[in-house]
């Protein structure tokens, strides 16, 4: 790819980890910052540094020789509102330095305690830098899996506002689905521009035969045992709750069925309890976290298919993770799932929320095996296209356009 030469300052809530004098990442945010780098020559990152033991899997950034062109621009670490309203000044001061050293500004609307997004939106337009404004999800928004009390509601409407208010000030906007673009920047259509998120890679995207091989052996077991596979969040804006009363009413019916949860959350003690309770045909196994790479998609390929039963409008990256191994997925019908699955063709949608739909849908596959194989193998062709360097290869051509 043609290189970047501007300065570029990338704004992000996502942290650092400072530990025994090294700088550590999460490593699927490592990932994504090595598919910056392909194209970026000049990056600076904007982002709190905590100085404590880092996550799980956390990668060193010398671990890639060419983090040591990479400034970093240390943010004030805030667990808490009160914490970041503190910190404020200092907050405002050194991303004020920073975008003033910049040319192009990238920054996001999601993050905690606030996105720092709104902070570099009105510094990087008073020192009429170009701004480029990336929403992958809207986790303020209001569904059926949250309470609607007058704080919800108030702050709901406050993100959206102040979301919709600094995307009307960038100069690229970028989306992962339609809907957002739609709801968050209805009449700028020239400056927006739709890029579903992936982390897959094209080395773990298995090949037609792979498939057909994986697929005979399923289809032999399918008489006996459907297989279904839950990846996410263990809570309740992913849907898990109307997961597990759709598996007890399969129990009822005695359907053959697995249904393997792979995550942890809030709910993995009701994850459990319904496993310990299910002893007949329909079952239950809780798995735990399983490290994303090579492991994680073996496991994936042993199912029929990859079940969201989603509440949340956001578009899941699990998504292309199951099409790169022939696996279609049953999903509920949002916005954000809408954007990545064909009906009939990568997966099947039921009505949000419908425990009685997704236990027909659940039983319906389970009956149709033949089915879910068609549409894996279609699904894995979907998934040659939308690998992760496919994504930056996307940003890369639109920020040449930017600085032309």
């Amino acid at each position: 790819m043609k290189p970047i030469t501007c300065r570029y300052l990338l704004v992000i809530n996502i942290p650092f980890y400072r530990n025994a004098g090294a700088m550590l990442a999460d490593h699927l945010w490592f990932k994504d910052l090595l598919g910056h780098l392909d194209y970026l020559e000049k990056l600076t990152i904007a982002c709190p540094i905590i100085d404590d033991v880092p996550v799980e899997n956390a990668v060193r950034l010398s671990s890639d020789s060419r983090f040591a062109a990479v400034n970093i621009a240390a943010l004030p670490a805030a667990g808490s509102l009160w914490a970041a309203a503190l910190n404020l000044p200092r907050t405002t001061t050194r991303l004020w330095k920073a975008i003033r050293d910049a040319d192009i500004v990238h920054t996001g609307l999601a993050g905690w305690p606030f996105p720092y997004g709104w902070l570099a939106t009105p510094i990087a337009k008073i020192l009429r830098k170009k701004l480029v404004i990336i929403v992958e999800s809207a986790p303020w928004r209001l569904n059926s899996g949250r309470p609607r009390t007058f704080k919800a509601v108030f702050l709901a409407w406050l993100y959206e506002a102040l979301a919709r208010w600094c995307l009307a000030r960038s100069d690229l906007a970028i989306f992962t689905q339609e809907n957002y673009r739609q709801t968050l920047l209805p009449n700028e259509r020239a400056r927006a521009r739709i890029i579903n998120a992936s982390w897959i890679d094209e080395e773990v995207i298995i090949s037609v035969e792979r498939a057909d091989e994986i697929w005979k052996k399923k289809m032999l077991s399918s008489a006996t045992e459907f297989s279904i596979v839950f990846v996410g969040r263990l809570d309740r804006q992913k849907g898990l709750l109307v997961l597990l009363d759709a598996i007890r009413l399969l129990a009822e019916k005695n359907v053959p069925v697995r249904l393997d949860i792979v995550g942890a959350g809030d709910l993995e003690p009701v994850c459990r309890a319904l496993s310990k309770e299910l002893k007949d045909s329909t079952r239950v196994h809780v798995l735990g976290t399983v490290p994303y790479g090579l492991p994680f998609f073996e496991l994936l390929r042993g199912y029929h298919a990859l079940i969201l039963p989603s509440i949340s409008d956001e578009q899941p990256r699990i998504v292309y993770d199951a099409y790169s191994q022939a696996l279609p997925v049953l999903a509920s019908r949002t916005s954000g799932l809408e954007a990545c699955i064909v009906e009939n063709r990568t997966g099947w949608f039921v009505a949000p929320n419908s425990v009685d739909e997704l236990c027909r849908m659940i039983e319906r596959a389970a009956a149709n095996a033949h089915d879910m194989e068609s549409m894996g193998k279609e699904a894995l062709r979907f998934a040659r296209s939308m690998t992760h360097q496919n994504m930056h290869k996307d940003r890369h051509r639109l920020l040449l356009e930017l600085i032309q």
